[in-house]
């Protein structure tokens, strides 16, 4: 892939080539995100089963949606091409405490929580362009500008979620804790095949909510293996830019990996 910086290059490598769990330690818009984006979609792409490819874990609500608008973006562009070659969409969902848990409210009305969401529109680029919709008994994306435009890669709902997993499923490791036990969500993990689990802003699972944290993970992929559609190596990637303050470089290295 031409044009990337150094750090993106040995990262993207190191999960593809040699399936190894991978820490990107950068500046703040060094583009880590690309680093672990990267290979979650080449791995998507590569699938025409559906059922989810990858977690990306983050340590607040706020920095989920962040990547919702972000993905969002990069799949309009990806999945328009995939459509001119006859290939399914890459979906997504994300899945925290204010998801929907319907489409619908009343019988033949949207849910109350999805009729008040709006979102940039990845086609005109403006602000609160895109709306709810349903079509078909599913939930999709319009623009109040172009007409034209509908999205139907993105998953809005837990009932959506749980009937058709997505391959990108956006969370939060609180949430994850909760999937795991809540007999509706069982159909997620059903024959998946998970192979990345990411951790965004690794920094801030320190003290008693870090050991909390990688039991869950442990616990997690058991899970994972118990239930995945074929035995395969599940690749954990974790991003900071504050792993360590150390002024070494040595150091430095040295403590991430200890981590």
């Amino acid at each position: 892939i031409p044009n990337l910086f150094q750090h993106q290059d040995n990262a993207i490598k190191n999960i593809v080539k040699f399936e190894r769990n991978t820490i990107i330690s950068s500046g703040t818009g060094s583009g880590k995100t690309e680093s672990f984006l990267i290979p979650v979609l080449n791995e998507c792409t590569k699938s025409e089963i559906t059922g989810i490819k990858a977690i990306l874990i983050y340590p607040t609500n706020a920095l989920a949606n962040d990547q919702v608008d972000r993905l969002r973006d990069i799949l309009f562009t990806l999945n328009k091409k995939r459509e001119q070659v006859g290939k399914r969409e890459i979906t997504f969902g994300i899945y925290t405490g204010p998801t929907a848990r319907t489409i619908f409210g009343k019988p033949g009305e949207l849910n109350r929580d999805l009729i008040y969401l709006s979102f940039r529109c990845p086609s005109c680029h403006r602000n609160d362009a895109l709306k709810c919709d349903q079509e078909n008994g599913k939930v999709i994306l319009t623009c109040r500008h172009e007409k034209d435009v509908k999205i139907k890669f993105q998953i809005f709902t837990r009932e959506e979620l749980q009937n058709n997993p997505p391959d990108i499923l956006i969370t939060n490791y609180s949430m994850l804790q909760r999937i795991m036990v809540t007999q509706k969500d069982k159909p997620l993990f059903e024959k998946n095949k998970i192979k990345f689990l990411v951790l965004d802003e690794i920094h801030a699972y320190g003290g008693a909510k870090g050991v909390d944290v990688a039991l869950l993970l442990r616990r997690f992929k058991r899970r994972l293996l118990k239930n995945s559609f074929e035995k395969q190596n599940i690749i954990c990637v974790g991003t900071s830019a504050t792993m360590s303050k150390a002024s070494d470089a040595q150091i430095r290295k040295r403590k991430i990996a200890e981590f």
